[in-house]
């Protein structure tokens, strides 16, 4: 069986990650009670988890990302909080889903970043044997862009994220 979900909403907390264990536990049990006995031993849960990437036109659109070292605290959180060895956890990689808020809030002047983070040899960027984050800072800092605050900081309007984060 496979979940999907998603960390880093406005307004989301640690108890929210936990349920998402939980959630995953409970269903690794009602599979297995549904399941013959001879053939429980191949029940498995995979839980996916991707980080919540601000997206224009949203309702969101004004909200922060989370920074990069909640994201890591979070996914370690929920890989601790999972209580069966049949319940696999996958999540996303917190460094490109920076660059991934930052092309997405970001407009026509992240079109420089991009042009040097590919002269600088990022390709490939979604295999992380390929990813540099490296070469998108330094490219972002060349053309007078900073990732973190566009990425984690709100803008001036943040009606949609108000308590929230």
């Amino acid at each position: 069986m496979k979940l999907y979900f998603m960390m880093g909403l406005p307004g989301e907390r640690d108890e929210d990650i936990v349920a998402i264990a939980n959630l995953a536990d409970h269903v690794l049990e009602l599979g297995r009670s549904v399941v013959p006995k001879a053939r429980r031993g191949s029940i498995s849960v995979s839980i996916s988890v991707s980080v919540f990437i601000p997206k224009a036109a949203t309702p969101f659109q004004w909200c922060p990302q989370l920074d990069y070292d909640d994201v890591k605290r979070r996914q370690k959180l929920l890989i601790t909080s999972v209580r069966n060895r049949a319940v696999r956890v996958h999540y996303h990689d917190a460094e490109t889903s920076l660059i991934e808020a930052a092309l997405s809030r970001a407009g026509r002047d992240m079109t420089p970043v991009i042009i040097d983070a590919w002269r600088s040899g990022s390709r490939f960027d979604a295999w992380v044997e390929h990813f540099s984050l490296d070469n998108w800072k330094e490219a972002a800092a060349k053309n007078g862009i900073d990732l973190n605050e566009l990425v984690h900081l709100p803008t001036s309007w943040t009606g949609a994220c108000r308590g929230s984060m």
